[in-house]
C-alpha cells in the first residue's frame, strides 16, 4: 500500500463526542479576543500529522492532500472549526495512477488502480507576536493558506466558504478537466436538499443528509471504518432541511449545545469514476498553554 494511499485510509474515522462540563475558563485565539471554552482535562500535545514545523509559525505540506492537512493545522491553531471539501482531479499531470498490488490471495476488485493528487506542496505563515495576532483573522489566515496552494501551482483551485456560527470549509472551486481545461466542480454538499423536520438520532440525520445528496447528485459515501459513535444513536435533533445546501443543514445538526465543535472532511475515494467520497467527522481540538507553560490539546464545545 502506497504512503498517500494510506494516509488517506488512516484519516477515515469518526470520533465519539459526549457532554462536556462548562468552566468559566478564558483563552487568548490567535485573532486576539477571549472567547469561553467548555473545558476538558488537556491532552497531550502533538502536532498534525503532515505538518513540518520550520520555525515558530512558519509550518511546511508536502502532501497529496495539502489542503486537508492545512485545514487540520488551523483547525488547531485558530481553535475553530475548519473543514475540508476536496473534489474530482482528471487531468494525467494532476494525479498518480497507482496499480493494486496482485498477491494472489484474493481477486483484484475492479477497478485494478488507485488514482490520487500529485504530492503538492503548502507554506503556511501564522502570526507569532501580539501585535500580529491582534491584527490577524480567522478568514486572513485562510485565505492566505488558499493563495498559497494557488502559487505554488498543486492540483484544484479553492475558495473559502463561511457557514454556521463562526465554521469555515476550504473547498475545491475547480479543477482541469481530462484536456487541462479548467471546469468549475459542484461539491457533495454544495448539493441543495430537501426532508420534513423531525425528531430522529444525530446518526439518522447524518445518515439522510448524505442519502438526500446521493439521491439529488449520484454521489456515495463511505463513513470512517469502526461505526459511528455509540452517542450518535442516542442523542436526538429535530431538523429539517427545506431547498438548502447540505453544507449547512450538516452543520446545523452538528451544533449541539455542550457537545464538541465538529469539522469535517471530505475527500474523493481513490478509484475511478470518482464520484465516491469518503465522509469524516472529526472535534475541533485548539493548542492552549498550561500552568506549566507547557502545549495541550482542548476540545472546543458549543455553549450550553
Amino acid at each position: 500500500m502506497s504512503q498517500s494511499l494510506a494516509r488517506t485510509l488512516l484519516v477515515l474515522g469518526i470520533f465519539a463526542v459526549g457532554n462536556v462540563l462548562a468552566q468559566n475558563t478564558m483563552i487568548v485565539p490567535i485573532g486576539g479576543s477571549n472567547i469561553p471554552l467548555g473545558v476538558v482535562p488537556g491532552e497531550r500535545f502533538v502536532e498534525v500529522s503532515g505538518a513540518t514545523k520550520v520555525k515558530d509559525g512558519q509550518y511546511e505540506i508536502k502532501n497529496p492532500y495539502p489542503m486537508d492537512i492545512a485545514a487540520s493545522l488551523l483547525s488547531q491553531k485558530l481553535g475553530v472549526p475548519v473543514s475540508y471539501e476536496g473534489g474530482p482531479l482528471e487531468y494525467s499531470s494532476d494525479v498518480v495512477i497507482q496499480p493494486l498490488p496482485n498477491t494472489g490471495a484474493l481477486p483484484l476488485p475492479s477497478p485494478t488502480v488507485h488514482v490520487i493528487p500529485r504530492s503538492g506542496t503548502l507554506e503556511i505563515h501564522l502570526p507569532v507576536t501580539s501585535a500580529e495576532r491582534n491584527a490577524a483573522t480567522p478568514q486572513k489566515l485562510i485565505q492566505s493558506v488558499i493563495e498559497n496552494h494557488r502559487a505554488q501551482r498543486n492540483p484544484g483551485n479553492f475558495k473559502l466558504v463561511e457557514f454556521g456560527d463562526g465554521e469555515f470549509s476550504i473547498v475545491m472551486e475547480s479543477s482541469a478537466d481530462t484536456t487541462g481545461q479548467p471546469v468549475k466542480r459542484q461539491l457533495p454538499l454544495d448539493t441543495v436538499i430537501s426532508f420534513p423536520a423531525q425528531d430522529r438520532t444525530l446518526q439518522a440525520t447524518i445518515d439522510l443528509i448524505l442519502k438526500s445528496i446521493s439521491a439529488s447528485a449520484r454521489f456515495s459515501f463511505l463513513q470512517g471504518p469502526g461505526g459511528p459513535p455509540q452517542s450518535y444513536s442516542t442523542i436526538h435533533v429535530t431538523i429539517g432541511a427545506n431547498a438548502e445546501p447540505a453544507r449547512n443543514v450538516l452543520a446545523r445538526t452538528l451544533h449541539i449545545p455542550g457537545d464538541s465543535k465538529m469539522r469535517w472532511s471530505v475527500t474523493p475515494t481513490p478509484n475511478p469514476p470518482m464520484t465516491g467520497y469518503f465522509f469524516t467527522l472529526v472535534p475541533t481540538k485548539r493548542e492552549i498553554t498550561d500552568a506549566r507553560g507547557g502545549l495541550q490539546l482542548q476540545l472546543m464545545v458549543w455553549p450550553k
